[in-house]
């Protein structure tokens, strides 16, 4: 049995109804391209469009939708680790050290 373009269409089509992330389908992708490669087929596996996909769903994007750090979130950053101190203490001057630098 050969793998074929409808083989990697399929699994297209199944990434797609899986939603899955455009990072994870270009990781994908992107590891089909080196199996191609070492298989000496360059170029067996063709750009996203090719498969039908959008470009938002191959596309990664750099940005944000919210703030995701501690101060954003109203996390007590230095009570937090005076409870892991509590806790573990080498992990908490870990964490100490961290936030001073």
């Amino acid at each position: 049995m050969l793998l074929g373009q409808r083989h990697i269409q399929a699994a297209v089509d199944l990434w797609r109804k899986d939603g899955l992330k455009p990072s994870t389908i270009q990781t994908h992708l992107s590891f089909l391209r080196g199996l191609a490669g070492w298989l000496g087929k360059p170029g067996f596996i063709r750009p996203p469009a090719y498969y039908g996909l959008e470009l938002a769903e191959y596309q990664r994007s750099g940005i944000n939708g919210r703030d995701k750090s501690w101060s954003a979130q109203g996390v007590d950053v230095d009570g937090l680790i005076d409870q892991v101190a509590a806790f573990d203490p080498y992990v908490g001057g870990m964490l100490r050290l961290i936030r001073a630098l």
